[in-house]
């Protein structure tokens, strides 16, 4: 659309501005956006937050603990005990990332059943499907292996199917 106006003071033509306003507008926006600090990913929606939890097992009441020294193991819970902090990470598919707050190695199920620390590469052996139950216990169990964490006095931590000793073993269930 264009038209043209004259007056006995000026002259000018009107054309169709919506495609020049809505560029001024992107650039309003980006420049008050970056005055803000804020960038185009952080306006985005973004996933739910980390959280550092610790993991006590049902059956043997020791704590899901990752040291230097021995690895992936359960050992006696210490309140404050940086090798027993799980920095949890939520995948967008809902599985979470286990990562130690000491050793910040992912926990990892290898083959036949042997969880272990390895450094974190978002693959599917270190993600894990959270069941959460209605008392706030979790049950673990490896995206990869469908086989979940399990600790007895017996056996140790491991990974062992799921649900063998009844539909809510203790042996798999964390609090």
């Amino acid at each position: 659309m264009t038209s043209t106006t004259n007056s006995s003071t000026h002259t000018h033509t009107i054309t169709n501005r919506t495609p020049i306003r809505a560029a001024l507008a992107g650039v309003l926006l980006a420049t008050a956006l970056a005055s803000a600090g804020v960038t185009a990913e952080a306006a985005a929606p973004a996933e739910a937050a980390d959280s550092v939890q610790t993991f006590r097992n049902a059956a043997t009441s020791a704590c899901l603990d990752d040291s230097e020294t021995n690895g992936v193991r359960t050992y006696t819970c210490i309140q404050g005990n940086p090798h027993q902090k799980w920095n949890v990470h939520p995948w967008a598919d809902g599985t979470r990332e286990l990562r130690n707050s000491k050793t910040r190695l992912c926990l990892t199920d290898y083959p036949r059943g042997k969880a272990a620390p390895h450094p974190c590469d978002k693959a599917k052996d270190q993600s894990w499907i959270v069941h959460r139950y209605p008392d706030g216990a979790v049950e673990f169990k490896n995206q990869a292996t469908g086989l979940c964490l399990d600790d007895s006095p017996t056996h140790h931590l491991r990974t062992f199917p799921c649900g063998t000793h009844n539909p809510r073993s203790p042996f798999q269930t964390w609090h």
